[in-house]
């Protein structure tokens, strides 16, 4: 199992067996979604309109970063995942910059490339079910236990899991 790249650069990850977990980033338009992104996380056109405005304006007064301000879906994907919370989207923004600042620009190009993750992959401590949930979430299994205590961590590790 690793992860490719289809025809429109999307990363997806081939079960085999004709299931694929596709990583989008398409715009949701069914009303369903819309429905479920305002109940859960507050996302209605003028929250979307006023915490895109805040957030741009609290990067603006962020010498240090170099963000690009006008790429909505980027600056979406900080405020969607924390229900719009301003304040909370910055302080991730500013931490993934000093993370790419940090470590290289290795970290952070916008996808993950196959070759850093693999092993997570062929160790087995993380799977993708086939099929997805009743909101059409795909379900990651992580399976760190035993997986992790094989992996020669001591019987500390196994202490403080209750895995004897």
């Amino acid at each position: 199992m690793s992860i490719k790249y289809n025809e429109k650069n999307y990363p997806y990850i081939d079960l085999g067996r004709g299931y694929i977990i596709y990583l989008q980033d398409d715009d949701y338009t069914d009303q369903r979604w819309i429905v479920k992104a305002e109940q859960e996380l507050n996302e209605t056109p003028e929250n979307k309109t006023r915490s895109l405005e805040q957030l741009r304006e609290l990067l603006r007064d962020e010498n240090k970063l170099t963000v690009p301000l006008d790429d909505e879906k980027f600056l979406l994907k900080f405020l969607r995942p924390l229900a719009y919370d301003v304040q909370k989207a910055f302080d991730c923004i500013r931490h993934t910059f000093a993370m790419k600042r940090t470590y290289g620009k290795d970290y952070y190009e916008g996808r993950i490339k196959p070759s850093h993750i693999r092993h997570i992959y062929d160790s087995g401590m993380v799977n993708f079910l086939p099929l997805r949930d009743d909101d059409g979430c795909g379900i990651c299994v992580t399976q760190l236990g035993r997986k992790y205590l094989g992996a020669g961590f001591g019987s500390q590790a196994a202490a403080a899991c209750n895995l004897h």
